[in-house]
C-alpha cells in the first residue's frame, strides 16, 4: 500500500471517529445495575441505543447483544 493510501484510510478513519463522537455526544454511557426506561438513550461502544422496554440492566443485558432491550439508533 503506498502513502496517498495510506493516508487516505486515516483520513476516513478520523473521519469515522468523530461522526460517532457526534453521534454520541450529550448521551449517558450504559452502565451495569442500572434501571432504564422505555425511551431512554444511551452510547455503548461508540454507538447509540434506545431502550425497548423498562429492565434493570445486568452484565450479560449489553445493548450491542439484546436487541430485544435495545434498539441501535446510529450507524455502525
Amino acid at each position: 500500500m503506498g502513502k496517498i493510501d495510506s493516508a487516505r484510510q486515516c483520513a476516513e478513519a478520523w473521519k469515522e471517529q468523530q461522526h460517532m463522537s457526534e453521534v454520541t455526544e450529550g448521551y449517558p454511557e450504559w452502565g451495569i445495575n442500572q434501571p432504564y426506561q422505555r425511551g431512554e438513550e444511551v452510547k455503548y461502544q461508540g454507538k447509540r441505543y434506545k431502550c425497548t422496554q423498562p429492565h434493570t440492566s445486568m452484565r450479560e443485558w449489553s445493548p450491542d447483544i439484546t436487541p430485544t432491550l435495545w434498539r441501535e439508533i446510529s450507524p455502525a
